[in-house]
Order: C-alpha cells, then sequence, then structure tokens
C-alpha cells in the first residue's frame, strides 16, 4: 500500500494508506490500557468490529470498485485545471499564504461537512462515519476541541447537527451551528443500524431514501428526499422538527446493538479478524508489486468477505456459520501449494478453526440465542 500517489506527474502523499497500521495498533493499545489500567471495558466488540470494517471496506472499495475511478477522475480534473487555467500562483515560502490557504481550506471543511449533513443525498455517504455508538478553557472559543466533536456525534436532540468544524470551531460560531456540551453525550445515529454488515453500513441510507422516495406521489417530494435534510417529510422545515428525534437514555445502548455472542465466539472473531487484517495490510504494504494486480485484487476481495461473514456472525444470521466455513476452506484451498512457513502456520490454524466450525455448526451451540 503505497504512502503517495501520482496524478499528472505530481507526487501527492496518501496519508490514509500510511496511517492505516497506527490505526490498528492503537486501538489495540487502547483497548488493553481500558481493561488492564482502567479495569473497565470502554469498548463494544460489536460496534468496535463494526466500525474498523467500515475503514477497512472503505479502503477495499478503492481497490476493487470500478465506481472509485469516479473520484480518481474528478482529481485528476481538479489538477489539471490547476495546472493549466489558475489564477494565481501561491509562494510555498510565505507565511502569509500559508495562514491564507489555511483559513479557506478550513472554512470550506465547514461547509462542505455541513452541507453532508443536511443534504440528505451527502449525507448517505457520510452517515457510516456517525454509526459507532462509543467515543473516548480559552482555546476552545477557537479550536475544535474533543469535547466540541464529542458534541457532533452526539444524537441527543439539542446536539443534532452542531459543530461541523474542522479545526477552528470559529466558524460554527459564525454561522450559528455551535453548541456546548452541557450534558451527557449519547453516541450513534439517531436511529440504530442495527447491523454489522460492511455493506449494509455503506448503503443503508441510500436505500431508506429510496424507500421514502416510494410513499410520495409528487415528483418534488421524490427529489426533496435527497436534497432536504435527513429528516425532512412534506409539509414540515428542510431540517426535518427536532422533535422527532428521540431522547436518549442511560442503557439504551445495549438495546440498540442488541445481544452479545459468547466469550469463546468473540475470542475466535477477534482472532480471525486481527489475523486477516493484518495479513491483507502487509500484503498491501510490503507485497503489493510483487504479488500484482490480481492477486491483491484476491486479497481485497477475501478480506471483503472476512468482514462481511464476522459481521453476519455478530448479527446472527442462519447462514453466517455456513458462510464462515466457505470462508475458511477458500484460504485453505488457494494457499495449498504456498510454501511460506508464515501461511503455512495460517493455513494450519484454518484448518483447526474449520473443525470448530463444523462441530458447533451442526450441534447448535454457535449461538446463544435465536438465529435470524
Amino acid at each position: 500500500m503505497s504512502t503517495s500517489k501520482t496524478v499528472l506527474d505530481i507526487e501527492f502523499p496518501n496519508y490514509i494508506s500510511a496511517a492505516l497500521p497506527y490505526f490498528i495498533i492503537f486501538f489495540v493499545l487502547e483497548q488493553l490500557f481500558a481493561l488492564i489500567i482502567k479495569k473497565k471495558d470502554d469498548f463494544l466488540l460489536k460496534d468496535s468490529f463494526s466500525s474498523l470494517s467500515t475503514g477497512l471496506t472503505t479502503i477495499i472499495y478503492e481497490k476493487i470498485v470500478p465506481i472509485t475511478l469516479l473520484k480518481s477522475i474528478e482529481f485528476i480534473v481538479v489538477i489539471y485545471i490547476w495546472i493549466h487555467y489558475r489564477i494565481v500562483d501561491i509562494p510555498e515560502d510565505s507565511k502569509l499564504a500559508s495562514v491564507a490557504t489555511f483559513l479557506l481550506i478550513d472554512f470550506g471543511y465547514y461547509w462542505f461537512h455541513r452541507l453532508a449533513h443536511e443534504v440528505n443525498y451527502m449525507w448517505a455517504t457520510h452517515v457510516t462515519h456517525h454509526s459507532s455508538e462509543k467515543y473516548l478553557g480559552p482555546l476552545e472559543w477557537i479550536i475544535n476541541t474533543p469535547s466540541h466533536h464529542r458534541v457532533h456525534h452526539g444524537r441527543n436532540p439539542k446536539y443534532i447537527d452542531k459543530n461541523y468544524a474542522g479545526t477552528l470551531i470559529i466558524w460554527d460560531r459564525l454561522f450559528g451551528t455551535f453548541q456546548e456540551e452541557e450534558e451527557e453525550v449519547f453516541f450513534g445515529l439517531v436511529h440504530s443500524l442495527g447491523s454489522s454488515d460492511p455493506t449494509w453500513c455503506q448503503i443503508h441510507h441510500w436505500y431508506d431514501m429510496y424507500k421514502r422516495t416510494k410513499h410520495y406521489p409528487k415528483l418534488t417530494d421524490k427529489i426533496k428526499v435527497y436534497l432536504c435534510g435527513p429528516g425532512w417529510r412534506p409539509g414540515i422545515p428542510r431540517m426535518g422538527l427536532i422533535t422527532d428525534i428521540p431522547m436518549p437514555h442511560k442503557g439504551d445502548i445495549a438495546e440498540r446493538i442488541g445481544e452479545g455472542l459468547t466469550v469463546l465466539l468473540n475470542t475466535y472473531i477477534i482472532s480471525h479478524f486481527m489475523l486477516i487484517s493484518i495479513f491483507s495490510i502487509v500484503c498491501l504494504s510490503v507485497y503489493e508489486d510483487e504479488l500484482g494486480p490480481t492477486r491483491i485484487t484476491c486479497t481485497m476481495a477475501y478480506l471483503y468477505l472476512s468482514l462481511t461473514t464476522f459481521g453476519a456472525i455478530f448479527d446472527k444470521k442462519r447462514y453466517a456459520m455456513t458462510l464462515e466455513l466457505i470462508r475458511l476452506v477458500l484460504f485453505i484451498a488457494f494457499t495449498w501449494d504456498a510454501l511460506n512457513s508464515t501461511v503455512q502456520y495460517i493455513r494450519l490454524f484454518y484448518f483447526v478453526s474449520s473443525a470448530w466450525v463444523i462441530a458447533n455448526h451442526f450441534s447448535g451451540l454457535s449461538f446463544k440465542s435465536k438465529l435470524k
């Protein structure tokens, strides 16, 4: 996974690719700190898995889904216009220019982020960022602090559509979207996603908008579903009514996320999730050129299958363990001739896992609660 990319002979740093291994490392360290030092679990395994798998799914899409070409084309067009038709040249060594461009970028981010909440089709691309139910003085008048961003991710009625700023909170103060943290913040979406499927997490709001358009006979109302706020319906303001938003309460996270799995099954998922994630990241960051496009695509497809399978297990789908057995067998089959000792150890682990899945699947011991 290259830490830079070249567009029209101009090289740009690929920050997400470079930071990805650190995301996972610090996630594990933070979890260990919570369990060992604080003596409590600050995370819900199912919720943490959903957040990580959604992020990994985005990377998979960038590698194997053709629609991501649109993003590349957009980037190329912007760079082409800058090369050939820019109005001014900004000196790179100018402190004034650096400050001015920083302010302009931060100002632009505020409005893009605000529109991503207030225009429904744009919210569909941003909604996954708000799906997690858990999160961890004078500067607060200027800088977007953790407290301000907690408010932004809150589902409390008074916190909805507030604090859009990237770095400087002054934009929210200027345009009337600022809100102090005045009561306990309950994180997540107003209406719980109710699934750990990474694909559903990406597309569920598009499907919801489509279903809503079928209820409205007028073409203008159908269009407004996509262009107004997520809470809009005919006869009410563009951004919906604050009274339509349910008031959260302590203990409702368990109700929203649902019953957990057994300790043994949680351990199984965590071990396989970490294994396939690290394996895929190593393939991308170390062996991408050596493996070539076809094998990298297959690796990404297998990672996607794994994330989907783990999500099905968390959601207690009837087909989950059958899909997991297929996933295990596929890895064993495709690495059968591999002589690398690390791959051989992983394959042995998959053999043992297959035996465990078969025993649990056919004995009906996979889940404590009723399957869906």
